[in-house]
């Protein structure tokens, strides 16, 4: 069996786009291959907080935050702690104030049922309670950056 920079019956070849280091005393090729679409695709992201919560967000993603109060179609989060498109990163102090992320709700529910129990030995003392936490599910419509603003299509 062939491993990697070990072609040709074991003569040992450099790639070019290999990076190597030394792994146990054996020189190992890790082989970082990137399609021309990878290197085009601009990836914009946030990280944003919601709920005494921080999100990661990209443009489309699902995802469950606490319970939003208001019950509208769209949600905007303008508390915005980082933004990035790729190329350049911004980081606020707590908050980006430029940067808002917009939202369509996709429906409201309740998570999994958590038991709490208290229990004391030799008193016979046993309490069983549950709870069941509310989200709101949400879709990620866009991330805008002041004058930038990215939309998807759907």
């Amino acid at each position: 069996m062939m491993g990697f920079g070990q072609q040709d019956g074991g003569k040992s070849r450099r790639i070019s786009h290999c990076k190597t280091y030394t792994y146990r005393y054996n020189e190992v090729c890790m082989i970082t291959m990137t399609t021309q679409a990878q290197k085009q695709k601009q990836t914009v992201f946030a990280v944003v907080e919601t709920g005494g919560k921080q999100y990661f967000v990209q443009e489309g993603s699902e995802l469950r935050v606490e319970k939003l109060a208001k019950p509208s179609e769209a949600a905007v989060f303008s508390k915005v702690l980082l933004w990035s498109d790729g190329k350049n990163t911004r980081v606020g102090t707590p908050y980006l104030d430029d940067v808002k992320v917009g939202a369509e709700r996709l429906g409201e529910g309740r998570g999994k049922k958590v038991l709490i129990i208290r229990f004391h030995s030799k008193t016979r003392y046993r309490k069983k309670k549950g709870h069941r936490q509310s989200y709101t599910k949400i879709r990620v419509s866009s991330i805008a950056n002041g004058k930038i603003s990215t939309k998807t299509s759907a």
